[in-house]
């Protein structure tokens, strides 16, 4: 396979010290913050496979790097970049929009123009499936995928045969309510939303568990187990998120969001979400402590995009650093504190090719950011800087300059060995 290879470096030739503010925007949109990138500036390929990426690279647990494109599946080698021969989709393309389940071992279930796929090391099979799926697929604890369809909801097992079909009550009066989000508990118990604003719990097998009125009727996102299994976090509408004890369904708390939401909310290492919510105009990122208190916006405004075929990422690495896909053209790396340390722009790194998601790689250190139309960027995220150098950093008059095996920070030499 031909690969074309360039490398592009975001600011300055050696961009040590995170842009004060970013290219566009006034100069008060972020916090300066102290960190050092890595020695390399992002390593950018492009493929010259003719399909388009049509997914978030998703990072298996044998280190693999997987993307979906319209046409086939797309593995990628985490450190050079280069990638194996496309290996094309039985029953037609893959359209996106969430329509995808990956299971830890880098099996995933899909769906195409004409058939729901599993994908495996050991290559492709094919299934039928409804010609309407009406939320994003789940996957299962035993391997298999829940999915909604009209007025009901399918489960499949691994080998793609039917495990269960099942109806949604129906109403005293109205129409017949339609599943609009749908996730799987760490028991296999299936949790659903309608577009009616009822939410349900369901065995694997079809058997109603329980059964609660007033949620959002069209929730962008699915719920969300607790990593222990004893509840889920659930977008109560656009402008709330709403904790729900998974034995019963009785509400713990609520929290009111000062705007829309706009991601799956994530937790942080003290046990908080954050989620990023978009008013107005700018975008922000708030903090939900773990018994629902609205603990404020995390950082200043951020530059949220969403639209049809767009929707914001968020991710923690295991390093306290929060990630941030704010639109096709940003990706911002912050501090715990929200002060941006980075931000690529898909301008000056895929010449104007936009950014479709990223995945992180090496244990967490480094990311992987995909545009487009099949390219791939690596880059080592930033690494906090002690309180002396933050110190000599805003210092007034502190020069700053590359020397020998590091930089120069006034009169302190920084060895490049010692900020790796």
């Amino acid at each position: 396979m031909q690969i074309q290879t360039d490398t592009t470096r975001f600011g300055p030739s050696r961009p040590w010290l995170a842009p004060r503010a970013a290219t566009g925007a006034p100069q008060d949109s972020f916090r300066p913050a102290s960190a050092l990138f890595s020695a390399e500036a992002p390593r950018v390929h492009r493929h010259a496979e003719s399909d388009l990426f049509q997914s978030s690279p998703f990072s298996a647990a044998d280190g693999a790097v997987e993307i979906l494109g319209v046409s086939g599946l797309h593995r990628v080698d985490p450190d050079k970049l280069e990638q194996e021969p496309l290996q094309e989709y039985p029953g037609g393309r893959f359209l996106g929009g969430r329509r995808s389940a990956w299971q830890a071992d880098g099996s995933c279930f899909l769906v195409t123009e004409g058939a729901l796929v599993r994908l495996t090391r050991a290559g492709m099979e094919s299934f039928p499936v409804p010609s309407l799926v009406t939320t994003p697929l789940s996957p299962t604890p035993d391997g298999g995928v829940a999915f909604g369809i009209p007025a009901g909801v399918e489960v499949r097992r691994p080998d793609g045969t039917v495990r269960s079909q099942f109806e949604l009550p129906w109403p005293e009066q109205g129409d017949l309510p339609n599943p609009s989000q749908l996730t799987t508990g760490p028991d296999g118990s299936l949790y659903v939303l309608s577009d009616d604003h009822q939410f349900f719990r369901y065995s694997p097998d079809g058997d109603l568990q329980w059964q609660v009125q007033g949620y959002g009727g069209l929730c962008a996102f699915a719920p969300q187990p607790s990593p222990d299994g004893s509840s889920l976090v659930v977008a109560g509408n656009a402008r709330s998120l709403k904790a729900v004890r998974c034995q019963d369904g009785e509400t713990l708390w609520t929290c009111r969001l000062p705007g829309a939401l706009c991601s799956q909310p994530v937790s942080d290492q003290q046990g908080n979400l954050l989620v990023l919510v978009r008013g107005d105009e700018d975008g922000q990122l708030i903090r939900v402590g773990p018994g629902g208190e609205l603990l404020g916006a995390v950082g200043a405004n951020l530059p949220l995009k969403r639209g049809l075929h767009f929707e914001p990422q968020l991710s923690i690495a295991p390093g306290g650093q929060i990630l941030v896909l704010a639109s096709p053209e940003d990706f911002l790396v912050l501090d715990s504190g929200g002060a941006c340390t980075l931000r690529l722009g898909a301008q000056e790194l895929f010449e104007g090719e936009e950014f479709i998601g990223f995945t992180l790689v090496n244990q967490g250190q480094d990311c992987l950011l995909t545009g487009k139309t099949r390219r791939v960027a690596r880059f080592t995220l930033p690494t906090p800087l002690s309180e002396e150098l933050d110190y000599l950093l805003h210092s007034p008059g502190a020069a700053i300059r590359e020397q020998g095996d590091g930089i120069r920070i006034g009169g302190v030499q920084i060895r490049r060995r010692s900020i790796r």
